[in-house]
């Protein structure tokens, strides 16, 4: 599950040199202005108020007020998923993921992150998050990437977790039936909702 290893991983982080990147035609996941590929944000000061750190992290970034281009219900994205991984469609799965601005504006103002005992400021919690995703991303892509996958359904078995106006499901699997595997497969991270609209939080994986 995506979010309790981000806050193992950020607790008692005190320093690290960050590096803005997304997943995109080779190595980003972002939105499609490609906002996960913006410069590094710098090095991130222990002593920088929460405050301070989402204002710097914000900095150049178009103000949001939905989830754009997600889909209606969780079905209909994780449907939207597969095909885009069975046609290799990494530009429709770089727009089904959570933005830099979404991130900025709807999902950290109310998250965990903003609060001890997980406190972290903004642009660390991006970071370990956009890292993941890259890497799940990747590595799906690789296996699964232009194959059938003849799915079969979904399902996310964590209960969800309500953080002011968002709406998060983890451990999700999808269930397929195909020559090389049958059964439940753990393609991508959370999936992410806010007033109807849902998109990927996270493509972290087991892979």
């Amino acid at each position: 599950m995506m979010l309790p290893r981000l806050m193992s991983l950020a607790i008692g982080t005190t320093a690290l040199l960050l590096a803005g990147c997304a997943v995109g035609e080779s190595s980003s996941v972002g939105g499609p202005e490609k906002e996960g590929s913006r410069s590094p944000v710098g090095v991130v000061d222990s002593s920088m108020s929460i405050e301070e750190g989402l204002r710097r992290f914000r900095e150049g970034l178009p103000i949001v007020s939905e989830l754009e281009l997600g889909e209606s219900s969780r079905a209909a994205l994780v449907t939207r998923f597969v095909r885009g991984l069975e046609r290799s469609d990494t530009n429709d799965l770089r727009a089904m993921a959570i933005t830099r601005s979404e991130f900025a504006y709807l999902y950290y103002p109310t998250s965990p992150f903003t609060r001890p005992p997980t406190v972290q400021v903004a642009g660390l919690v991006w970071f370990f998050n956009i890292q993941s995703s890259q890497t799940g991303l990747t590595r799906a892509m690789r296996r699964y990437g232009g194959k059938p996958l003849h799915y079969l359904g979904h399902s996310c078995s964590a209960p969800p977790i309500h953080e002011g106006l968002n709406t998060l499901w983890s451990t999700c699997t999808l269930r397929v039936s195909n020559p090389t595997d049958t059964g439940d497969l753990g393609l991508f991270g959370s999936i992410i909702e806010r007033e109807g609209r849902f998109k990927f939080f996270s493509y972290a994986n087991d892979f």
